[in-house]
């Protein structure tokens, strides 16, 4: 059976990273992961070739936003995800952040979201709106 789409799973505890990594793919997830967090030129090359980033905002000495800017200028249209050890602020750059103790089924809704979301408008919608012509409004009060 063919993959549903591609998540890059950048977390760097193991445990945490390996739960993941197994759910993803037993739900048809093809799961890109970088050796380790901190390798941000090998994340930026995995995300070339997936549809959402699933960021850890644990890993020491990385931020969270700054990586998620970094996947989203090197690939245009990848959704992210951030993954938060408490309620926190949105992360600049990312397209939703979530907490820990989220539910598997919550969250992998969210991910099925945002892969078919692609930062596109949908099939048939247009961003252009016409407005039709409508006269001008004077200011001299006639």
């Amino acid at each position: 059976m063919r993959p549903k789409k591609v998540i890059l799973l950048v977390e760097d505890d193991k445990a945490p990273r390996s739960v993941l990594s197994y759910v993803l793919r037993t739900n048809s997830y093809r799961v890109l992961e970088p050796a380790n967090a901190r390798s941000i030129p090998q994340a930026v090359a995995l995300a070339m070739g997936a549809d959402v980033a699933l960021i850890s905002n644990r890993p020491p000495k990385l931020d969270a936003g700054l990586f998620a800017r970094r996947l989203t200028n090197a690939r245009r249209g990848l959704s992210v995800l951030v993954l938060s050890d408490k309620a926190e602020p949105a992360f600049p750059y990312a397209h939703q952040t979530v907490a820990r103790s989220l539910s598997i089924a919550e969250l992998l809704e969210r991910l099925k979201t945002l892969a078919t979301r692609k930062g596109r408008p949908r099939k048939g919608f247009s961003r252009k709106t016409s407005v039709p012509n409508q006269p001008k409004a004077t200011t001299d009060g006639h």
